[in-house]
Parts: structure tokens; sequence; C-alpha cells
């Protein structure tokens, strides 16, 4: 990694910043990448989603617990399935915080006899 000094005329100085950085931010990072995406980005949530193939059609089948309205399906691919919730719950959250009806906690294997 570069030293974040530059000489010039003998005078230690530190690289600038964009006008629109933090400068505690741009000095405290070690990846500028992340820094300038943490600034850009707003602050994202992020929700669990539970995706299932349906055996009629073959198709994945993804949805949000919990959040009503929050459910999409997809080709032959996740990457589908994932892409059309994330419409879906963008669209939704157009209306505001959505009061959740339920909160993911995970998943389990269930060892049967």
């Amino acid at each position: 990694m570069p030293n974040p000094t530059l000489k010039r005329d003998g005078v230690k100085r530190r690289p600038l910043a964009p006008r629109w950085a933090s400068a505690v931010a741009y000095r405290g990072a070690s990846n500028d990448n992340y820094i300038f995406r943490a600034i850009l980005e707003p602050a994202m949530k992020v929700y669990s989603a539970v995706i299932e193939r349906c055996p009629q059609t073959g198709l994945f089948v993804g949805f949000v617990p919990g959040f009503p309205g929050a459910h999409s399906q997809g080709g032959g691919a996740l990457d589908e399935v994932n892409h059309n919730l994330r419409n879906v719950i963008a669209m939704l959250l157009e209306d505001g915080e959505p009061m959740l009806e339920s909160e993911f906690v995970g998943v389990q294997n269930v060892a049967v006899a």
C-alpha cells in the first residue's frame, strides 16, 4: 500500500480526499473502494429469504418470512429469484418501512427415525 503522505518541497502532505468524503473516514480506511462505497451507498437493509423449488413447475419460489407481499419466483436460476425479490422488496419499501409480522430466526435439520 502506498505511503499516505506525499513529499513536495520537503513538506509532508496527505493526499486530498474528494470534497464529499469524510476526512476521518478517509484517514481510517485501509481500502479506498470500501470507503467510497460506505459514503455513497445508503444504509442497506438485509432481509432473509426462503427459497424453494416448486415440484409442479420446477421454478424457484422465494419469500421473505413475515414480510407481506414479499414473494417472487424465478426461472431456473437462484440469481433470478434474488433479483426479482430485490425488485419486489424495493417496490414494497416505497410505501414505507413495513411492520413485519414475524422475524426469521433460521433453519434447523430435524432427524426423524
